[in-house]
């Protein structure tokens, strides 16, 4: 305003010659501030590009760098993978050293057993022949779980390789009525040509697959797949925890007969459900009935129970539970087969007694039963749940273990079996 004013007093004193510039000299005068603020922003955008530039060319560096690490992770890759290959060509040849170690084994077996025999040895001696080499050989499960989670996590990573392979050259066959396959039987101490065929067989997206569970049966013992498991863990237990009385909840089948014939020396107690009617321990027709709700043993007084496929029949399996757990001793276990179903968490209850009447709340379903034709009432499709009651019952510990082992006869991606102990596992 001050410039204003002085260039407005020289007109007036005579420098007329300014006067057509008047105005433009008046626009200049008030942009003046306006062009400081510019040039003041101008330096500011300078220095923040010189900044941008120096953080920019520190970004480089650091790409740079960053590229150079994984071109060095690269070549790392490329040698782990170079020593992953060379490990699995040894994987491969001492699995073929291995299955050469096998069949050399199996054909020992073979002589030890056909000399025996043309030495006519006296049945004790031959039995022992059996028992010391099959002693050589011990199952070990696939993978153990306590909880849903873990068994999937262990049906994922497992190998089950060599059982796929059987059981696809055995489907592969079809329907043809029955199909051989030849296994080592761990009870029997022998190789045996082993029977499968489509009883109690089941469909997987419109083809018929094989019970492996229940069939792949030694014609020599005549205990099928989950028999022959269990006999043999049977087996490793007594040798590992030197038992004295044992006790199967079943007591006319093969692997009841296997294990009195196998250990003489043991107290073996089986028995079978023979009606409401009979009090626990009563004998009939050579035949010992027992309530698993109610049993007639004293408390302590069990090492091992063995169940193979009993407690989906038991209205309340809990108290059949309980009552285990009463019997053992304070070391005790119980080893059980149960059908399970690995994708429910909750079981689930078809029947069940109310006012000493049956009630089903779904369609009535049965599994065999060695004493009747009508077969053995379903109570329970048992979920994952089914390990809480264990622990609820009285036991320390629970957990699955999960079978498969090719050259055994131990096939269908895994036979569950379910290991309960008053102590720790």
């Amino acid at each position: 305003m001050i410039l204003e004013n002085q260039c407005l007093r020289l007109a007036e004193n005579g420098l007329g010659v300014l006067v057509p510039y008047l105005s433009a000299i008046k626009f200049a005068i008030k942009q003046a501030p306006i062009l400081g603020r510019v040039v003041i922003e101008r330096d500011d955008l300078r220095v923040a590009v010189a900044d941008a530039a120096s953080e920019v060319a520190k970004l480089h560096r650091h790409l740079e760098s960053v590229i150079g690490e994984c071109n060095d992770l690269r070549a790392e890759q490329d040698r782990l993978r170079a020593t992953a290959a060379d490990a699995a060509s040894k994987v491969a040849d001492l699995q073929r050293h291995l299955d050469g170690v096998r069949a050399e084994r199996d054909r020992l077996r073979e002589e030890l057993g056909k000399t025996a025999h043309n030495l006519q040895l006296p049945s004790g001696e031959h039995d022992g022949i059996q028992r010391d080499t099959s002693r050589l050989m011990l199952l070990k499960p696939t993978f153990t779980a306590r909880n849903r989670a873990e068994f999937f996590d262990g049906m994922t990573n497992a190998d089950f390789s060599a059982s796929d392979r059987v059981e696809a050259e055995v489907i592969a066959q079809g329907e043809v009525g029955q199909v051989f396959t030849r296994h080592f039987c761990l009870c029997c101490g022998q190789t045996v040509e082993m029977l499968t065929d489509y009883q109690y067989a089941f469909e997987v997206d419109g083809r018929k697959i094989p019970n492996w569970r229940e069939r792949v049966v030694c014609p020599h013992c005549g205990m099928n797949n989950r028999q022959r498991l269990t006999a043999q863990l049977v087996h490793q237990h007594v040798e590992q925890y030197g038992c004295s009385t044992l006790y199967f909840m079943e007591q006319v089948t093969p692997i009841f007969a296997w294990t009195r014939s196998r250990y003489p020396d043991l107290t073996v107690h089986g028995s079978e459900y023979l009606g409401f009617e009979y009090v626990g321990g009563t004998m009939v027709n050579g035949i010992r009935h027992e309530d698993v709700m109610d049993l007639s043993f004293p408390s302590d007084s069990i090492d091992l129970i063995v169940s193979n496929d009993v407690f989906e029949h038991v209205p309340n399996y809990r108290r059949a539970l309980a009552e285990c757990a009463r019997v053992l001793r304070p070391n005790g276990h119980l080893l059980a087969t149960i059908p399970f179903s690995t994708h429910e968490d909750q079981s689930q209850v078809r029947a069940e007694i109310r006012d000493n009447a049956l009630n089903l709340l779904l369609p009535a379903q049965y599994h065999g039963n060695p004493l009747s034709a009508d077969g053995c009432l379903v109570f329970h499709d048992f979920g994952w749940d089914m390990l809480n009651h264990f622990t609820e019952a009285g036991f320390a510990s629970v957990k699955c273990e999960v079978y498969t082992d090719a050259q055994y006869g131990h096939l269908g991606r895994g036979q569950i079996v379910f290991k309960a102990a008053m102590t720790g596992v």
